[in-house]
Protein backbone atom coordinates (compact mmCIF):
# COMPACT_ATOMS: atom_id res chain seq x y z
CA UNK A 1 0.00 0.00 0.00
CA UNK A 2 2.86 2.62 0.89
CA UNK A 3 4.67 1.79 -2.52
CA UNK A 4 0.80 2.81 -4.41
CA UNK A 5 0.67 5.80 -2.00
CA UNK A 6 4.12 7.00 -3.21
CA UNK A 7 3.87 6.45 -7.03
CA UNK A 8 -0.04 8.23 -6.65
CA UNK A 9 1.48 10.99 -4.71
CA UNK A 10 4.65 12.11 -5.01
CA UNK A 11 4.72 10.44 -8.83
CA UNK A 12 1.36 11.60 -9.98
CA UNK A 13 0.74 8.33 -11.45
CA UNK A 14 -2.51 6.86 -11.98
CA UNK A 15 -3.96 3.23 -10.85
CA UNK A 16 -3.54 1.21 -14.48
CA UNK A 17 0.10 2.77 -14.56
CA UNK A 18 0.76 1.34 -11.24
CA UNK A 19 -0.41 -2.04 -11.33
CA UNK A 20 1.22 -2.50 -14.58
CA UNK A 21 4.47 -0.70 -12.99
CA UNK A 22 8.32 -2.69 -14.07
CA UNK A 23 11.35 -2.19 -12.21
CA UNK A 24 12.69 -1.76 -15.57
CA UNK A 25 10.86 1.55 -15.65
CA UNK A 26 12.94 3.06 -12.91
CA UNK A 27 16.58 4.72 -13.95
CA UNK A 28 18.11 4.85 -10.65
CA UNK A 29 21.14 6.97 -12.00
CA UNK A 30 19.24 9.54 -13.67
CA UNK A 31 17.15 9.33 -10.89
CA UNK A 32 13.09 9.45 -13.15
CA UNK A 33 10.71 6.51 -13.84
CA UNK A 34 10.18 6.26 -17.63
CA UNK A 35 6.60 5.26 -18.12
CA UNK A 36 6.81 3.13 -21.22
CA UNK A 37 4.09 0.62 -22.99
CA UNK A 38 5.66 -2.64 -21.82
CA UNK A 39 3.90 -6.38 -22.43
CA UNK A 40 1.25 -5.65 -20.09
CA UNK A 41 0.60 -1.72 -20.16
CA UNK A 42 -0.79 0.63 -23.06
CA UNK A 43 -0.54 4.32 -21.69
CA UNK A 44 -3.63 6.21 -21.62
CA UNK A 45 -2.45 8.19 -24.09
CA UNK A 46 0.82 9.24 -25.85
CA UNK A 47 1.38 12.00 -23.47
CA UNK A 48 1.32 9.37 -20.76
CA UNK A 49 4.69 8.05 -22.00
CA UNK A 50 7.54 10.27 -20.36
CA UNK A 51 10.23 10.84 -18.02
CA UNK A 52 8.84 11.55 -14.69
CA UNK A 53 11.68 12.76 -12.14
CA UNK A 54 12.16 11.09 -8.76
CA UNK A 55 12.98 12.77 -5.26
CA UNK A 56 16.65 11.23 -4.08
CA UNK A 57 14.84 9.95 -1.21
CA UNK A 58 12.15 8.17 -3.34
CA UNK A 59 14.91 6.63 -5.32
CA UNK A 60 16.45 5.51 -2.17
CA UNK A 61 13.16 3.33 -1.13
CA UNK A 62 12.25 2.24 -4.27
CA UNK A 63 15.84 0.50 -4.89
CA UNK A 64 15.52 -1.49 -1.68
CA UNK A 65 12.17 -2.55 -2.14
CA UNK A 66 13.74 -3.54 -5.52
CA UNK A 67 16.55 -6.08 -3.84
CA UNK A 68 13.31 -7.69 -2.05
CA UNK A 69 11.53 -7.87 -4.98
CA UNK A 70 10.50 -11.26 -6.33
CA UNK A 71 8.10 -9.76 -9.29
CA UNK A 72 9.02 -8.14 -12.35
CA UNK A 73 6.20 -5.51 -11.40
CA UNK A 74 6.84 -3.22 -8.56
CA UNK A 75 3.44 -4.18 -6.82
CA UNK A 76 3.60 -7.58 -6.06
CA UNK A 77 0.64 -9.42 -6.86
CA UNK A 78 -0.74 -13.29 -7.28
CA UNK A 79 -3.21 -11.86 -9.81
CA UNK A 80 -1.66 -12.03 -13.52
CA UNK A 81 -2.19 -10.03 -15.63
CA UNK A 82 -4.86 -9.83 -18.56
CA UNK A 83 -3.99 -7.97 -21.74
CA UNK A 84 -6.62 -7.28 -24.73
CA UNK A 85 -9.44 -6.76 -22.46
CA UNK A 86 -12.31 -4.40 -23.33
CA UNK A 87 -12.62 -3.22 -19.44
CA UNK A 88 -10.22 -2.07 -16.95
CA UNK A 89 -8.13 -5.16 -14.96
CA UNK A 90 -6.34 -4.46 -12.06
CA UNK A 91 -3.80 -7.21 -10.44
CA UNK A 92 -3.61 -5.31 -8.03
CA UNK A 93 -7.51 -4.99 -7.13
CA UNK A 94 -7.09 -6.20 -3.22
CA UNK A 95 -4.17 -4.02 -2.67
CA UNK A 96 -6.20 -1.20 -3.72
CA UNK A 97 -8.81 -1.56 -1.95
CA UNK A 98 -7.22 -1.72 1.56
CA UNK A 99 -5.52 1.36 0.49
CA UNK A 100 -8.85 3.16 -0.49
CA UNK A 101 -10.52 1.96 2.83
CA UNK A 102 -7.26 3.49 4.90
CA UNK A 103 -7.59 6.72 2.60
CA UNK A 104 -11.46 6.65 3.63
CA UNK A 105 -10.49 6.50 7.56
CA UNK A 106 -8.14 9.90 6.71
CA UNK A 107 -11.16 11.44 5.72
CA UNK A 108 -10.96 11.18 1.54
CA UNK A 109 -14.50 10.97 0.75
CA UNK A 110 -13.89 11.54 -2.88
CA UNK A 111 -15.25 8.70 -5.10
CA UNK A 112 -11.87 7.87 -6.52
CA UNK A 113 -9.35 8.39 -3.47
CA UNK A 114 -6.25 7.31 -4.92
CA UNK A 115 -6.86 9.59 -7.70
CA UNK A 116 -7.00 12.37 -5.58
CA UNK A 117 -2.97 12.02 -4.20
CA UNK A 118 -2.38 11.94 -7.94
CA UNK A 119 -4.63 15.79 -8.42
CA UNK A 120 -2.60 16.76 -4.93
CA UNK A 121 0.11 15.82 -6.32
CA UNK A 122 -0.85 18.37 -9.57
CA UNK A 123 -1.91 21.11 -7.09
CA UNK A 124 1.29 20.92 -5.34
CA UNK A 125 3.74 21.04 -8.33
CA UNK A 126 1.68 23.73 -9.62
CA UNK A 127 1.55 26.10 -6.45
CA UNK A 128 5.27 25.91 -6.47
CA UNK A 129 6.04 25.90 -9.84
CA UNK A 130 3.43 26.97 -12.09
CA UNK A 131 0.60 25.25 -14.47
CA UNK A 132 2.74 24.47 -17.51
CA UNK A 133 4.84 22.18 -15.10
CA UNK A 134 2.17 20.39 -13.23
CA UNK A 135 0.56 19.84 -17.10
CA UNK A 136 3.49 17.98 -18.24
CA UNK A 137 4.78 16.60 -14.64
CA UNK A 138 0.84 14.64 -14.90
CA UNK A 139 1.47 14.25 -18.77
CA UNK A 140 -1.50 16.02 -19.88
CA UNK A 141 -2.13 16.67 -23.16
CA UNK A 142 -2.48 20.25 -22.66
CA UNK A 143 -3.03 22.59 -19.43
CA UNK A 144 -6.94 22.71 -19.72
CA UNK A 145 -7.22 19.22 -18.63
CA UNK A 146 -5.06 20.20 -15.63
CA UNK A 147 -6.51 23.74 -15.31
CA UNK A 148 -9.92 21.70 -14.76
CA UNK A 149 -9.22 18.86 -12.92
CA UNK A 150 -6.26 18.98 -11.09
CA UNK A 151 -5.13 22.33 -10.06
CA UNK A 152 -6.55 23.47 -6.70
CA UNK A 153 -8.39 26.99 -7.32
CA UNK A 154 -9.72 27.43 -3.60
CA UNK A 155 -6.71 30.05 -2.98
CA UNK A 156 -7.34 32.97 -4.67
CA UNK A 157 -3.59 33.92 -5.89
CA UNK A 158 -1.43 36.78 -5.02
CA UNK A 159 1.36 38.30 -6.93
CA UNK A 160 3.62 39.25 -4.10
CA UNK A 161 4.46 42.00 -4.86
CA UNK A 162 3.36 44.67 -2.93
CA UNK A 163 6.78 45.22 -1.14
CA UNK A 164 7.69 46.75 -3.75
CA UNK A 165 4.91 49.55 -3.24
CA UNK A 166 5.65 49.82 0.52
CA UNK A 167 8.04 53.17 0.02
CA UNK A 168 5.46 54.92 -1.80
CA UNK A 169 2.33 54.01 -0.25
CA UNK A 170 3.32 54.96 3.09
CA UNK A 171 3.68 58.47 3.05
CA UNK A 172 -0.52 58.70 1.13
CA UNK A 173 -3.55 59.03 3.93
CA UNK A 174 -6.40 57.93 2.97
CA UNK A 175 -8.89 60.92 1.94
CA UNK A 176 -11.24 61.74 5.02
CA UNK A 177 -14.01 59.41 5.53
CA UNK A 178 -12.83 57.26 3.27
CA UNK A 179 -10.91 53.75 3.23
CA UNK A 180 -8.64 52.17 0.89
Amino acid sequence: QLKILLLAGVAGLRRNEIDKLLWTSFRWEEAILRMETNAHFDPKTEESLADISLDEEMVMLFQNWEKESTSEFVIESRVAPRSGLLYSHYRCRTIFAALVTWLRQCGITSDKPIHVLRKEYGSQLCAKYGIFVASKALRHADIHITSQHYVDQNTAPKPGLGFMLTEHTASIKPAQGKTM
